[in-house]
């Protein structure tokens, strides 16, 4: 079996690069791992118009693929419209698929909401941050619906694409699975993990903000560097004993492959990762016959990695 996973397109892949590069490749399946556009307007002005982001960005893809949402993503159900037939997605947060024989499956979305589309986004973050504090919750899901109904009346749409029509969750609802591959846009957390190539899918370096957290160089001041992947995430692969691949997404520089107990861990790396200066598109390539022996190829900002691993 081969595989094609591209990470994060934040909106600066067209949808025919995505196309040739398949093309180049014939891969068996290929993998997206969310975050298809950089705002949740630029999605939210597709789907108003009733055309499905992820079916516009596959469009010059041939063969079976995944589309995972992440969390700046849109849950097309708000519009009324469906998933579509001619990829293996969900509109659910989880969800399990049968392909040939091959049981996959999918973990959409992401704890954290995104806000920095517009000032007005932020603004609302930051009232929200205040409600919650003085209520001393963690989340939004934990206020009663009177805690919010003012901003909701005061932010209309905004308080929608940052709170109410993007795929976040808690990941508390997760168990275990029998499939072999996992496409997750949210990394588990790789800190007791051994390192394959590159660096940890889960391992970032940012720095906090008045604007928020953004990424950081590791030598700036100031700067935070620390394995940020889900400790649910983490405990769902160690329940699932016939899990062998996971690929996700949402740190965009975190390129690498790891080893988490008998999984393999990957993130190809997003193309808007600001260290890929020179506008890399990065992916990576998987072929394997039975997930015992995995080779690799990985095509970053730093060139090309190849090798092959036992499970």
């Amino acid at each position: 079996m081969r595989l094609l996973v591209i990470g994060d397109p934040e909106g600066r892949i067209r949808p025919e690069t995505i196309g040739k590069l398949s093309s180049s490749y014939s891969p068996d399946l290929t993998v997206i791992t969310g975050d298809l556009y950089s705002s949740p307007l630029t999605e939210h002005r597709f789907l108003r118009n009733r055309v499905l982001p992820a079916e516009r960005l596959t469009e010059d893809l041939t063969g079976k693929k995944i589309v995972v949402y992440g969390n700046k993503d849109l849950n097309p159900d708000y519009y009324g419209l469906t998933a579509p037939k001619n990829m293996i997605c969900t509109h659910k947060i989880y969800d399990e698929f049968e392909l040939n024989g091959l049981k996959l499956a999918i973990l959409n979305g992401s704890n954290v909401v995104e806000v920095g589309f517009s000032k007005k986004a932020e603004e609302l973050a930051g009232e929200m941050r205040k409600i919650l504090k003085k209520q001393k919750k963690k989340r939004i899901s934990e206020l009663e619906e009177k805690d919010v109904a003012h901003l909701k009346e005061k932010y209309g749409l905004t308080f929608s694409l940052v709170y109410t029509y993007p795929f976040t969750t808690n990941f508390k609802h997760l168990g275990k699975t029998d499939a072999k591959i996992l496409a997750t846009h949210t990394p588990p957390k790789l800190d007791k993990a051994e390192l394959v190539e590159g660096i940890f899918p889960d391992y970032a370096v940012f720095k906090k903000t008045q604007e928020g957290i953004v990424p950081a160089h590791p030598k700036e001041k100031g700067a935070i560097k620390k394995h940020v992947g889900i400790d649910e995430i983490s405990e769902f692969i160690r329940k699932s004993k016939n899990l062998k691949l996971v690929l996700c997404g949402h740190i965009h520089e975190a390129s690498g492959l790891a080893v988490y107990g008998k999984t393999l861990v990957a993130n190809p790396g997003s193309r808007a990762a600001y260290i890929n200066k020179k506008g890399t598109l990065p992916h990576l390539l998987i072929e394997t016959e039975d997930f015992t022996e995995i080779k690799y190829k990985l095509v970053n900002w730093d060139g090309i990695s190849e090798g092959e691993i036992t499970i």
